[in-house]
């Protein structure tokens, strides 16, 4: 549970304040430090700058998941237009889409025969190996043995954000702009929260069934008898995300100085599941059945409102016939804070049923209702400079700090139940209960810093300059801490009843509660470097078409099925 937490933290608070949702190829294949038409369309302020009709869409590839620029966004289709015709002089509009649904295949690892020969696929498996024998060698099958298996590992993601952005030049001096967006999308997979029943945390879901039954009706001289093993893991994680968002812009322009001030506030309702199911059945002839099941099962609920401002000041050093190309360095900083309404269901439960003579069932529940409150900052430099009419260069530094902090109360319980039978077949002969109950108050406290230096070129390199390749790199680091504390206010001890067959009063004792709840302070620190790349071609002033993620990492072959996986094609149209 705790690890989910943090994971609703990362997401909300690591990305800095006013965060881009949608980039341009060139945004993108230069670590984030060369802006295009569609960056500035997706700016309210910046949309004031754009000329004319613009119409923006990146083409995801034809299927398959990125590789290379795995780290550099997810595969989706953009359609935006923007356009400063209207009715209404001064008066620019932008309405952009993005939408994106696939699938990323995980690896498996199966037995291909009893023998315990393994191999390997992706995504999912219907595997079957069976056999027959002639145990006693005289001629007849007497043995017949069957391995099935059907395993998945699947990663899904989809979604749809929709903005509209409106911008209105007052004068040369004041610009105004406003913000509206949708945003939805569900992330998931099929494999295990925890382990469940010899079942690793993050294994796949699993069918496994395992059989040897005699065959009397071919040979019977052979006694009948029949093994058969079955362990089945069904596991399921979904996270949903759904905000809605508004932003008020201004901006002013002071000789060479270009200010801006944006308030936003965004609308949260996530919500995370984890629901997982581990299954052993053993059977045997002339023998009880054993069974084994184990469940898993959270359910989050993050309800609230998110607030953010955010202050910046460009001075420009040169100006270009498009402002995306314009030479300027950027201060930024911007404040936000968090105020979530929090619903927590954690449950755990075992049934097992051991050679029909005893029974066990046991049960743990996890109650936590609060509130959260966060706050974030971050400040950025950046730098864009054009080293000749080919060449441009940038690169930046983004810091952001991260905080949040939950109080509510917890109710934390367990119960089992162990019963016990004369024999696999008799009568029941006692069965002893126990339970217990603990509430109080809880407290968590989440800290990340991240630091993010990207670098980026763009080079044209031919004479009439209709061909461009891209290179990006972003040095990230990231330290973030949790501390949670647990404070009991309520504590009841174990309370253990005994009940027995012959119907004598059940006899009830008590004990220490020892199941007691851990407070917890991790930190953690992790660095790393992404490398980005694309190509731009742009034969005419009214067309620019962005090439990203061209080549495969193991296959060189340009023509390859991977080449035209991995391929991602953008498209910009000025009217």
């Amino acid at each position: 549970m705790k690890q989910i937490l943090m994971i609703i933290i990362v997401a909300i608070f690591c990305l800095p304040l006013f965060g881009q949702e949608i980039n341009s190829f060139r945004n993108l294949s230069t670590g984030g430090v060369l802006d295009d038409d569609a960056d500035l369309a997706f700016d309210p302020i910046e949309l004031n700058y754009l000329t004319g009709t613009r119409i923006f869409s990146n083409l995801s590839n034809f299927g398959g998941t990125d590789q290379i620029l795995s780290n550099s966004g997810s595969q989706h289709l953009l359609l935006g237009i923007a356009s400063d015709k209207c009715f209404i002089d001064h008066f620019n509009r932008a309405f952009l889409i993005k939408y994106y649904d696939y699938k990323t295949p995980g690896l498996i690892e199966y037995m291909i025969d009893p023998s315990g020969s393994m191999a390997y696929a992706t995504g999912e498996v219907d595997f079957t190996w069976q056999e027959y024998s002639d145990v006693n060698v005289n001629g007849l099958y007497d043995r017949y043995t069957i391995l099935q298996q059907h395993i998945q590992n699947m990663d899904y993601s989809k979604g749809m954000d929709i903005y509209l952005n409106l911008a209105y030049k007052l004068n040369e001096i004041n610009r105004f702009g406003f913000k509206l967006g949708i945003l939805n999308s569900e992330t998931g997979h099929n494999r295990s929260s925890t382990g469940l029943l010899g079942f690793d945390p993050n294994s796949p879901n699993t069918d496994y069934r395992f059989m040897l039954q005699t065959l009397t009706e071919i040979d019977p001289s052979i006694p009948a008898y029949l093994a058969e093993d079955k362990k089945i893991g069904d596991f399921k994680t979904e996270q949903s995300f759904s905000n809605i968002l508004t932003e008020l812009a201004y901006g002013r322009t002071m000789n060479t100085y270009d200010l801006k001030a944006a308030l936003e506030f965004r609308l949260i309702n996530d919500k995370t599941i984890h629901d997982d199911t581990a299954t052993e059945i053993e059977i045997r002839t002339n023998q009880a059945n054993d069974y084994e099941m184990e469940s898993y099962l959270i359910k989050l609920d993050e309800k609230g409102i998110h607030t953010a401002l955010a202050l910046g000041v460009r001075k420009n050093l040169s100006t270009a016939a498009e402002r995306k190309n314009s030479a300027y360095i950027s201060l930024g900083a911007g404040l936000g804070f968090l105020n979530l309404d929090v619903s927590d269901n954690e449950t755990m439960a075992g049934d097992y049923t051991i050679n029909g003579q005893f029974h066990n069932h046991d049960s743990y529940f996890m109650k936590q209702d609060g509130e959260k409150s966060g706050l974030e900052a971050n400040a950025h430099l950046r730098i864009n400079y054009p080293l000749n009419a080919k060449t441009y260069f940038g690169t930046g530094l983004l810091y952001h700090y991260s905080n949040s902090k939950q109080k509510g109360d917890f109710k934390y319980g367990m119960a089992s139940t162990d019963s016990t039978f004369s024999s696999a077949n008799g009568a029941w002969a006692f069965t002893t209960a126990l339970s217990s109950l603990m509430s109080g108050k809880t407290e968590h406290n989440y800290d990340s810093t991240t630091l993010s230096v990207p670098v980026g070129l763009e080079y044209w390199f031919t004479n009439n300059q209709h061909w461009a390749v891209r290179f990006g790199s972003v040095f990230t680091q990231h330290i973030s801490s949790v501390n949670e504390l647990f404070r009991p206010e309520h504590v009841e001890p174990i309370t253990i009843v005994e009940t027995y067959a012959d119907g004598s009063e059940p006899y009830i004792s008590y004990d220490d509660n020892e199941y007691l709840i851990d407070s917890e302070n991790r930190l953690s620190r992790s660095s790393s470097t992404t490398y980005c790349y694309g190509i731009g071609y742009k034969p005419s002033q009214n067309l620019q078409i962005d090439i990203m993620g061209i080549f495969d990492s193991s296959d060189t072959d340009l023509w390859n099925t991977d080449f035209f996986r991995n391929l991602r094609l953008a498209f910009s149209i000025r009217l």
